[in-house]
């Protein structure tokens, strides 16, 4: 994974944001500047033809080099905070597209080294935080365009959840979120992409959590954070049909981080017909995992009902068929 840090705080970077980024481009009236091919490949990322623009002057022609497209994610900061992300889907290099977007800037130069976007999604990450999470001093501050590889952007990647802000407006559109199931069904979005997943999490967190700062975890019972609380499938995502993707108020719960969402997704813990969480009897554990499971037996499942059952009986089944396999 690279990461690409983008200053956007002078006027024309501002400007920059607002034209092609906050405003989509319409991807009919960019064709002339562009070849049949990155076209065509557009086309695919971007099927309701609207597109996320952003580029960068020849003097960062060898940071802009390292971007991977669909691999690396851009990161946007003004005033000491990293406010929005997205992934970098295609990246070309194109002066005669960006100085029809752009024009120049006050030494003549245009930001003809492009990348593509997917949706912009909302951080914040202030530049102190940042500094500790990456490794750099206390004092360090974002003065130009740069890439992180490495373990500097592994170690953010790991952590950029908990720096997520959700967008209200997609928290609360019902209609975006059946279009972004339907696109999915129809083959013409990658539903494994992050940007899609996150936008799913952040419908589903405002159906579960809506203002509250706590919540309790649907097995452990503890009152957690949110932001420590995720909405965890009961039906694997994946296996989901759209209709069960759809069924939003039922087929999530509020699961925690510390070990409940991990002992669940794995399968390591199922709920009975009853509500009542068992163990699987897994017989790879530690004696740690075996009292974190041995203190979740026997408790009720908060998000158990019978709305809900017809999932928890498709987890325990699917797990307890894999299990019969591999034994």
């Amino acid at each position: 994974m690279k990461i690409a840090l983008q200053p956007s705080a002078n006027r024309d970077a501002q400007k920059h944001y607002i034209d092609t980024v906050q405003n989509k481009v319409k991807l009919s009236s960019i064709k002339k500047f562009i070849s049949d091919t990155d076209y065509d490949a557009l086309a695919e990322i971007y099927p309701d033809g609207n597109v996320l623009i952003w580029g960068v002057t020849p003097t960062n022609k060898s940071k802009w080099n390292k971007i991977d497209d669909g691999k690396s994610v851009s990161l946007f900061y003004k005033n000491k905070v990293f406010f929005s992300q997205a992934l970098i889907t295609k990246k070309i290099h194109n002066k005669k597209l960006a100085l029809d977007l752009w024009g120049t800037d006050d030494k003549g130069n245009t930001w003809e080294y492009i990348y593509f976007l997917d949706e912009i999604l909302p951080l914040a990450l202030d530049i102190k935080t940042f500094n500790k999470v990456v490794g750099y001093a206390d004092n360090f501050v974002l003065q130009g365009f740069n890439v992180l590889d490495g373990e500097k952007a592994d170690s953010l990647y790991t952590n950029i959840d908990e720096f997520e802000e959700l967008d209200s407006e997609i928290q609360d559109s019902k209609e975006e979120y059946v279009e972004i199931v339907d696109k999915q069904f129809k083959g013409s979005l990658d539903s494994q992409s992050k940007g899609v997943s996150r936008k799913e999490q952040g419908y589903l967190r405002n159906k579960l959590f809506g203002k509250k700062h706590t919540a309790q975890c649907a097995l452990c019972h503890n009152e957690i954070p949110v932001k420590m609380l995720v909405a965890g499938h009961i039906k694997k995502r994946s296996k989901c049909t759209r209709e069960e993707k759809l069924d939003a108020e039922n087929i999530v719960m509020s699961i925690c981080k510390f070990g409940c969402d991990d002992l669940f997704e794995k399968g390591y813990v199922l709920i009975d017909e009853n509500g009542k969480i068992y163990s699987s009897g897994e017989s790879i554990v530690t004696p740690f995992v075996e009292v974190y499971i041995n203190n979740l037996v026997e408790k009720k499942c908060l998000k158990h009902n019978s709305e809900t059952e017809t999932y928890f009986k498709w987890h325990r089944e699917f797990h307890e068929s894999m299990k019969i396999k591999t034994s």
